[in-house]
């Protein structure tokens, strides 16, 4: 669905980032509670996580080969006012 397309994502702090999505919705994600997941303890390393790109409106590291599902971040993010 094109409101979970992101558009641009800023990083804030620690392990947040600032997401804009199609919709003209701006939310704040914060990552910290799926780094003891799989794939994404890799992110842990700091420098790392804030090595991320945009590729196929979603956020990705490692040239694509960690990525974070858009849906998640629109559901769970907190909308910025």
């Amino acid at each position: 669905m094109l409101k979970f397309h992101i558009v641009k994502a800023t990083y804030l702090s620690d392990y947040c980032v600032r997401f804009l999505f199609a919709d003209k919705t701006l939310k704040d994600f914060d990552f910290r509670p799926y780094l003891n997941l799989g794939i994404f303890k890799e992110l842990k390393d700091i420098n790392l996580f804030k090595k991320f790109s945009l590729k196929n409106n979603t956020i990705t590291w490692c040239n694509g080969e960690i990525d974070f599902a858009p849906d998640t971040i629109y559901e769970q993010g907190v909308i910025v006012k």
